[in-house]
């Protein structure tokens, strides 16, 4: 049953979240309608609270011993020897996958009880495996599911590598694992500290209004009622002062209490890494080869595998796996006489002295065998007079081979030859954290599935941003999900060959693509990091030379990935009344992306640079819980629009403060193009959908506009333009004046009040008063408007700068609208949110009571000159 609680009169979200220990970010991903305004809570709704794990840590069990461990059996001990001539029954014949084609083993009594005990520890490994793929959470699996399953997923890992199956992960140095250690400590004080922050800035906001309120006064007039207004606007902001200095304290306690504990459990867990795990670390000394080799037999008439590791000792040994191989075996593959290759080894027998005899079983078996399956697919495609009959490439790496038998999980329980069509196509189920259907490519050893990633549902994205007191602080706003199409190939390795259509299609020297038929290449390579994404559940991103986006699994680390990664990245804002769906902004491509690492910090953004736009995101919201690295995307121009919205809401979300998720330029780049679509006629011409064009154009054609401006320098006519376009709700392209950029919009104010006088038009007053009432989303965002009021809107801090602007303001109204004007200032300082308020800035004049207030508002803009003679009107 969910977790919640019901809304008191008077809480706020951040309230709730201190109070109840829970960091606010979480809370607002539970509750993401609360996202476009975290304050917009009303008694009696229901907030959802996390809910407890429903488990902790999953442990490794071991249920295998690595080879190296388990000691052959064992010579009986007779005293009479067995005589060198007496030949020894064989009662199976193997295959190897990527040994040459015209080799075998034989193998007799001993040997294949040996190999049944094998097939036996294989087959609990592989069990083990299919339990972990089949309880993959589905597509709509919540983040606690995801989170819990990596979990399964990380002990999975480490009983395969401990049985030999996969690497072993690299034993971390002591410092390594301190620094480590330390890391993740640093990151757990972090997110206790996030409550602490945020209550800390909100009393930093709450000193800086009581400051301005103090400060505030009518400086045309000195109305009694002024004063009686500040006094009251002091003692509700100072009673709402102290409750915040209060829950800072309390967060602030609630976070050393949380820190301490956590400093605790993880000085516990450093413990449990003793004993076992430590042996598990020195079985890599000597280098130990994890892998699993695919066998057919003759005998089972199928395809089995067994520890890598295993089929060397044996093949060490040479006495109960002897290599074998035959001129009329040669000869009917030779012609393509598949049917008859099981004659001709009885042949090859019959011809030979040798120490062996075919038993009668087998010798039956061989008079009506027939080699189906996977190794008549791996002869033609490591013989080329078959290339003809067809286009079968067989992978034969052994990160193929590992993958064939982790693809056996998704689609039958049971070691037989893979159930496939006619083209070596399978449909089954693979786990990529979650359940996910996906076609199996058996020859090429590759898996390939459509599916949203991390899931349907997305992953929620953090704003990071800077707060009031300058302090690093984070916003949990919407969501990001890859709609991918992802083929994951098992190719990697030493290629003498390259199928067209295979793996990345972009060969370089060292390019993992094609087919290995080199048999001795496998003992000269490194493991292949593309197929550890069907084992390991920590990713990252990759990519090749030529910008191809791939998958790097640390199961694997250090290698080279394979496969194709391309889709669209999605986005879906904050859950409103006409419920949110996910819109494209960017496509990852088969080339032309770039990889980023982890020195990338935020989740996303938004980067101008050399006159290009980029979108660098996270694996973590490509691929969910864990994963590492990133990638960047060039932006469409089509979809720049999408995403400068989304910069938009996100600003305005997180009240104005500096946001990281957008570059400078990129930022620079947005405010421009703002002021053009709604000021420069001449560059933009159709007012109707103005904004969206202008942001559209990039970052060369802006610039030109920009330079065009600066020649011409006709700050009247824009004026009048600006008037205009304000007034027109069709240029803002369905975006609100609240989002757009506080720099855009004090240029605008800044121009409309320079040339006010000399222009002197109704429309220009009425396009100021439209600009103060719909654009000033909060107390702070005014505060950001008024301190960048000049012709190229730059910040310029301070108080004075601020009540210098306001006074410009007030010189281009009369005396009522003066009134108006500070009222609303005040009452803004007081709520803090325009949405909370029922009045307007003033009210513009028309006709004769217009044209009536000029004298007034002459002295007025000459008395503010004399006092300031910085300030130049037109």
């Amino acid at each position: 049953m969910t977790a919640t609680y019901t809304v008191q009169p008077g809480d706020t979200l951040l309230e709730i979240a201190i109070e109840h220990q829970i960091d606010f970010n979480s809370l607002l991903q539970l509750n993401p309608q609360y996202q476009p305004n975290p304050d917009f809570i009303r008694a009696g709704d229901t907030i959802k609270l996390p809910e407890p794990p429903a488990s902790g840590p999953v442990e490794p069990t071991f249920p295998v011993e690595p080879v190296a461990s388990v000691s052959p059996p064992a010579e009986t001990c007779t005293l009479e020897r067995e005589p060198l001539c007496q030949p020894k029954e064989i009662e199976d014949i193997v295959f190897l996958t990527g040994d040459p084609v015209h080799q075998f083993y034989v193998l007799d009594k001993k040997a294949v009880e040996e190999l049944e005990q094998e097939i036996e520890q294989t087959q609990t490994l592989f069990q083990c495996y299919m339990d972990v793929v089949n309880s993959a959470p589905p597509t709509t699996a919540t983040k606690a599911e995801l989170e819990a399953h990596v979990l399964k997923r990380e002990a999975l890992c480490q009983d395969l590598a401990y049985a030999g199956l996969l690497p072993i992960p690299n034993a971390k140095n002591k410092a390594a694992v301190k620094a480590e250690q330390k890391r993740q400590e640093k990151a757990q004080k972090e997110r206790d500290a996030e409550n602490t922050k945020l209550a800390q800035a909100k009393v930093t906001e709450l000193k800086a209004r009581l400051k301005y309120i103090e400060n505030y006064g009518n400086w045309i007039s000195n109305e009694s009622s002024t004063e009686s207004m500040k006094e009251q606007l002091s003692s509700k902001i100072k009673a709402e002062l102290t409750k915040w200095e209060a829950l800072a304290g309390k967060a602030q306690d609630d976070e050393k209490t949380k820190h301490g504990a956590k400093k605790a459990n993880l000085q516990t867990m450093s413990v449990k890494k003793e004993g076992r795990l430590d042996a598990f670390h020195q079985l890599g000394e000597p280098p130990i080869r994890h892998s699993v080799r695919e066998v057919y037999s003759v005998a089972r008439d199928g395809t089995f595998y067994l520890r890598g590791e295993f089929v060397e000792r044996v093949y060490k040994t040479k006495l109960s796996w002897m290599p074998f191989g035959g001129t009329s075996f040669a000869n009917a593959f030779e012609k393509g006489d598949f049917k008859a290759l099981g004659k001709a080894i009885q042949r090859d027998f019959k011809n030979k002295e040798n120490r062996t005899r075919l038993g009668e079983s087998i010798g039956i078996k061989l008079n009506e065998w027939v080699a189906p399956g996977n190794k008549i697919a791996e002869w033609k495609s490591t013989h080329a007079i078959h290339n003809e009959e067809g286009n079968t490439w067989f992978a034969v790496t052994p990160e193929a081979q590992l993958g064939r038998w982790g693809m056996q999980a998704s689609l039958d329980a049971n070691l037989n030859p893979l159930k496939k069509d006619e083209n070596g196509q399978a449909q089954g189920k693979i786990d990529l954290g979650i359940s996910a259907s996906a076609a199996f490519s058996v020859a090429e050893a590759a898996v390939t599935s459509n599916l949203y990633l991390p899931s349907d549902a997305g992953t929620a994205v953090q704003l990071h941003y800077t707060d009031k007191n300058k302090q690093p602080a984070v916003y949990s706003f919407g969501c990001f999900r890859v709609n991918v199409r992802l083929k994951v190939g098992c190719f990697l390795g030493v290629s003498t060959q390259v199928g067209a259509g295979i793996g990345n299609g972009r060969p370089t020297a060292d390019d993992d693509i094609g087919v290995m038929i080199d048999p001795n290449a496998r003992r000269n390579r490194s493991n292949g990091s593309g197929l550890g994404v069907m084992f390991s559940p920590r990713v990252e991103m990759g990519t090749t030379e030529g910008g191809q986006i791939g998958v790097k699994a640390d199961v694997f680390a250090g290698a080279q990935f394979s496969g194709e990664f391309a889709g669209d990245i999605e986005w879906q804002s904050p859950k409103k009344e006409d419920g949110a769906k996910f819109s494209v902004l960017a496509g990852i491509k088969t080339e032309g992306n770039v990889a980023i690492g982890g020195g990338f910090t935020a989740e996303f953004a938004l980067y101008l640079d050399r006159g290009k736009f980029f979108l660098k995101v996270s694996a973590k919201l490509v691929w969910g819980v864990g994963a590492g690295g990133g990638v960047s995307v060039t932006i469409d121009a089509r979809k720049l629009w999408d995403l400068a919205k989304v910069i938009w809401e996100g600003l305005q979300y997180v009240d104005y403060r500096v946001l990281k998720n957008i570059n400078q330029e990129a930022y620079d780049y947005l405010v421009k193009a703002t002021y053009f679509a709604f000021a420069l006629s001449s560059a933009i011409t159709s007012p109707v959908g103005a904004l969206k064009n202008a942001v559209s154009l990039g970052d060369h054609v802006i610039d030109e506009i920009r330079k065009h401006r600066e020649e011409s320098n006709d700050l009247e006519q824009e004026a009048k333009t600006l008037a205009l376009r304000i007034l027109d709700d069709s240029v803002r392209s369905g975006v609100p004046f609240d989002q757009l950029l506080p720099e855009a919009i004090g240029m605008m104010l800044d121009t409309l009040i320079r040339t006010f006088l000399f222009n002197y038009e109704e429309l220009q007053e009425t396009a100021i008063y439209k600009l103060l009432h719909e654009s000033t989303y909060s107390w702070h965002k005014f505060e950001e408007i008024l301190q960048r009021m000049n012709s190229e809107g730059k910040k310029q801090s301070g108080d004075k700068v601020m009540f210098h602007n306001l006074k410009r303001i007030n010189a281009i109204l009369d005396g009522s609208q003066q009134s108006a004007f500070n009222e609303w200032v005040m009452t803004l300082m007081k709520t803090n949110a325009v949405a909370d308020m029922n009045k307007a800035p003033f009210s513009p004049r028309q006709g004769q009571a217009f044209h009536q207030k000029r004298t007034e508002v002459e002295q007025q803009v000459a008395m503010l000159d004399h006092r300031n003679q910085s300030i130049q009107y037109a």
